[in-house]
């Protein structure tokens, strides 16, 4: 793409740096942080893009913020890793993360990187990063275009508070130096606390920190504030990941003292586990599998979150170590108090209303601060204070950071966006064979980035006596009313209508079919095939792309069911090996597991007769005791001699199974899987080897 087509593309635009969240999608502070920005920012401005390893950058579609925000709002859960199944491997943790990778990283449009960031207005790094190929980008960006480089920093304990990483080893990690040789060579930095603030200044080996700029971060990731009345039974929310500066061992001992007491709560716990001494963790894990009051939760999505913390009595979050430390914000905003340790740096951005501030986040500390939210009337008042704490907003914080970056690089002149433009440059391409009466409306949208007002309409339709000018002559009069002069951009439009250049457009990605969804389709493909040499070579052919060779089934023998069948294919070296996997091995292992547990399940059902095979289905797959009518109807078609199969398969695809469950496919599959068989009847494979 030439460098003038860039400029049009990119005047303006600020690059937002996704590159890690994309790599690995996760919910943690730093990505959410990315989110919320790119959401709340006040104009069209910001471009999210991806710095690939090759030296280029990848615009992402204008739907990546929606792709997001799914990630953020909907559940993931880990799947555990099964037993040996196939050459003693075991599936990876997995998330459900191939929407992201499928929709966003295999889509946008490829640029240069060194003409993308000479056509950019600013680049803006979010992210904490160690890569090679963004800390060379970023370095070179810092050296030769000091003004166009903007970094926004979190805290600094990885480097400056080593004790609490006992875990890296210094010694084989110096690529983690990688990230402060960019904080110290940018000269545009930011930080979400004067906390973090001071902490760079340090790392910058300056004073003070006078040339870092503060965004504090926003409180209302949840929504709307909250008005929730107190749970009936005190209910107290313990946030953070589990790791010794949340202090969670001293939490929990302090729960569990007042409980021993005869006191009565409940406690929902978040985070997941993150690392603990082993007298730490032999604590942490007696305490929460001991107590049945406490429910730990690992994965839940951001609107289930925020239900069960409005709902709670308190929110408990004591850490003092943190860049900024945002949860008890967040549960103040949902209108719930918190037990915080004063020294929190998030804390200096409002009142001190709706918080037990703690000194020290000792045991007996922590104990004083929930004896006191056990007494109704003091939870009620605290509760009333949480309800009318001022705080900072998400908002408040994009709009700063967009006002700080139009303060050194200069505002945008333009708004529209860059697959907007796109557009814009592939209407005037498309126009320009056409009569100028109808190319109007997609000229002037082509020129401006709007629809012509009436008026407009007619003061460019040419009268019957007047000469009707080609299409660049018209963009030209457009471009000269709206602006008043004939910019770089005008120019663009005016080559591309008179066929002088003819740049190459990236074409605007739509949505393709997500990665469960085609695997699910191609399941049911395969389970409909007849047992034994059938499904062996539908199998093959779906999964490499060729029939199987006599050699293929040495490791997989005798018979054994379709998942394990397939779940042995997608673990084997064969499929490891290829360089091009036609289907995204991370969601076939999932897909993949979820069968097989749901098949696994129902094995203690087979040996069941009759009435007590009807009792079992009912029990297993619908959660209940069977009523008289269908318990009869049931027990009467086996006694006709009906298969098994069609007892479970009926309860399978029952609405009342549906509704039971939040992904119907594992049923779908399995169904589909009992009507056709079971068993994958591998030694019934039949092939006579090529001549």
């Amino acid at each position: 793409m030439d460098q003038k087509t860039l400029n049009f593309l990119l005047n303006g635009r600020i690059l937002m740096d996704l590159s890690g969240f994309f790599a690995e999608p996760t919910r943690t502070g730093i990505q959410r942080t990315t989110w919320e920005l790119l959401r709340n920012w006040p104009n069209k401005a910001l471009t999210p893009v991806i710095f690939e390893a090759d030296g280029t950058v990848r615009v992402l579609p204008d739907y990546a913020l929606e792709e997001m925000t799914a990630f953020f709002q909907e559940p993931f859960e880990e799947i555990e890793a099964l037993s040996q199944l196939h050459h003693g491997t075991t599936p990876r943790g997995l998330y459900g993360l191939e929407r992201l990778r499928m929709f966003v990283r295999e889509q946008g449009a490829l640029l240069p990187l060194d003409e993308a960031l000479s056509a950019a207005r600013a680049v803006l790094a979010c992210e904490v990063f160690f890569d090679p190929g963004r800390v060379a980008a970023f370095e070179k960006l810092a050296e030769e275009h000091p003004k166009k480089f903007f970094l926004l920093t979190y805290d600094m304990i990885l480097w400056l508070r080593t004790e609490f990483y006992p875990h890296v080893d210094w010694a084989h990690t110096s690529v983690l130096l990688n990230y402060l040789k960019i904080v110290r060579k940018a000269g545009n930095v930011s930080a979400i606390s004067h906390a973090t603030a001071d902490e760079v200044a340090r790392v910058r080996r300056k004073p003070e920190a006078d040339d870092v700029r503060i965004f504090p971060l926003g409180a209302d990731s949840f929504g709307a504030r909250r008005t929730e009345p107190a749970p009936a039974v005190p209910l107290f929310s313990v946030l953070g990941t589990v790791e010794p500066r949340k202090y969670p061992v001293e939490v929990l001992t302090a729960l569990k003292r007042l409980h021993d007491e005869g006191r009565r709560f409940e406690v929902q716990l978040f985070g997941k586990k993150g690392w603990l001494s082993p007298s730490e963790s032999d604590v942490f894990d007696k305490i929460v599998k001991g107590a049945p009051w406490i429910q730990w939760h690992r994965g839940l999505p951001d609107t289930a979150v925020a239900e069960v913390i409005a709902a709670s009595t308190a929110g408990i979050y004591v850490s003092k170590d943190e860049g900024f430390g945002l949860p008890p914000l967040e549960c103040l905003h949902l209108g719930v108090p918190v037990v915080v340790s004063e020294q929190l740096p998030a804390l200096r951005y409002v009142d001190p209303c709706g918080q037990l501030r703690l000194a020290e986040p000792t045991v007996d500390a922590i104990y004083a601060a929930l004896s006191r939210l056990l007494d109704a009337k003091e939870a009620e008042r605290l509760r009333r204070e949480a309800r009318n704490c001022t705080l900072p907003t998400w908002q408040a914080c994009a709009e700063g950071m967009a006002a700080w970056i139009d303060e050194v690089a200069g505002p945008a002149t333009v708004e529209s966006g860059f697959w907007e433009r796109v557009d814009r440059l592939e209407a005037a391409r498309t126009v320009r064979a056409a009569p100028a009466g109808s190319a109007l409306m997609p000229l002037f949208w082509a020129v401006t980035g709007r629809w012509p007002t009436l008026v407009e309409f007619e003061a460019f339709s040419p009268d019957g006596e007047e000469e009707i000018p080609d299409a660049g002559t018209l963009a030209l009069n457009i471009g000269r009313a709206e602006t008043g002069e004939i910019s770089g951009e005008l120019l663009l439009i005016y080559d591309i209508l008179r066929g002088y250049i003819d740049p190459p457009l990236a074409a605007r990605p739509s949505r393709a079919e997500p990665w469960d969804r085609r695997i699910h389709r191609l399941l049911l493909r395969l389970y409909t095939k007849p047992t034994g040499g059938d499904f062996v070579d539908a199998a093959y052919r779906q999964i490499f792309h060729r029939y199987p060779n006599p050699s293929d089934l040495a490791d997989v023998g005798g018979d054994i069911s379709k998942t394990a069948f397939v779940l042995g294919l997608i673990s084997s070296d064969a499929y490891e090996g290829l360089h091009y996997k036609a289907h995204e091995p991370e969601v076939f292992w999932r897909m993949i597991v979820e069968d097989f547990d749901l098949e696994r399940s129902l094995e203690s059902l087979w040996d069941l007769k009759g009435p007590d095979f009807v009792i079992g289905c009912y029990r297993l797959l619908l959660g209940r005791e069977p009523d008289r009518g269908g318990f009869g109807a049931h027990s009467k078609s086996l006694a006709q001699g009906a298969p098994l199969e069609e007892v479970a398969i009926s309860m399978l695809i029952s609405p009342e199974y549906m509704n039971r469950v939040q992904d119907v496919r594992p049923a779908e599959r399995l169904a589909i899987r009992m009507r056709h068989g079971l068993r994958a009847g591998v030694s019934a494979w039949r092939r006579e080897p090529a001549a």
